[in-house]
């Protein structure tokens, strides 16, 4: 989360990942972005998600690196 926006990652239907920010003052979504690990694990386990400038999650196998502006995916690390 920043002062101007909060970063969630959540499962949609049929067991998607979507990793989405949302404007705090006005609650409008600001993107959102399906979340493929391109290990597939028997369970999919995010361990963490940090903003600080861009969006870092962290799962069992991989880092992944997404812009704070639009969601679009940076690098990613293992998996």
């Amino acid at each position: 989360m920043t002062d101007k926006a909060a970063v969630v990652l959540y499962e949609g239907e049929h067991s998607t990942h979507q990793l989405a920010a949302f404007d705090l003052e006005t609650g409008k979504r600001l993107w959102e972005h399906p979340f493929h690990p391109k290990i597939q694990l028997p369970v999919f386990t995010p361990v963490r998600l940090v903003v600080a400038g861009n969006v870092m999650l962290t799962t069992w196998s991989s880092l992944n690196a997404f812009e704070l502006a639009d969601g679009t995916e940076r690098f990613q690390i293992g998996g």
